[in-house]
């Protein structure tokens, strides 16, 4: 027969250990729903982002900000398209803006965008388009390996399609990067 003191301590060792299960059980859930509904986590296929994205890289991809965020020039994103599944792309241009292709270089509205932070390579040349009210127009950073709004099965990106935005790298561990 326990003691009263030996009773307590009982009960409260059992007591702990359940505490102790609830609040692992709420942190997992919290970071479920984060996961799922906030942060989804992606692998890089393919080249086309090279050298800021390599195959094989792990991102996530934040959601959450697509019902607070207007996309803005030089965020990545992530989409599907029916010819070629999940892209992740680069936003070159916006809304009512015109965007052309001369001499491998990038003009938006007639102004050569600088692009030495991420595109080292050039690109085909493009005619003038302008791109559609509700959408964004989008290239990978390695143009001659990239399916991107050049391609008529891609075109400008609805607003709407966006899945989500690149946050950040977390594999490999060597290339841990944060993108805002």
């Amino acid at each position: 027969m326990l003691k009263r003191s030996e009773y307590k301590k009982a009960e409260y060792a059992k007591n702990s250990f359940y505490s102790w299960l609830f609040i692992l059980a709420q942190a997992f859930l919290a970071l479920a729903v984060v996961f799922f509904f906030a942060f989804w986590p992606v692998r890089v296929r393919g080249n086309s982002m090279t050298p800021t994205l390599i195959a094989d890289e792990v991102l996530l991809i934040d959601r959450f900000t697509l019902y607070l965020w207007s996309p803005q020039r030089g965020d990545m994103v992530i989409f599907r398209t029916p010819e070629f599944g999940e892209l992740i792309k680069r936003i070159i241009a916006l809304p009512g803006e015109t965007v052309a292709i001369f001499n491998g270089r990038v003009y938006i509205n007639g102004q050569m965008l600088d692009e030495s932070a991420y595109s080292p390579t050039a690109a085909e040349d493009f005619p003038p388009l302008e791109v559609p009210e509700g959408a964004v127009f989008v290239l990978g950073d390695s143009r001659s390996l990239s399916q991107d709004s050049r391609d008529k099965r891609v075109g400008c990106i609805p607003f709407n399609a966006l899945d989500g935005r690149v946050r950040l790298r977390v594999a490999p561990l060597e290339r841990i990067a944060l993108f805002l």
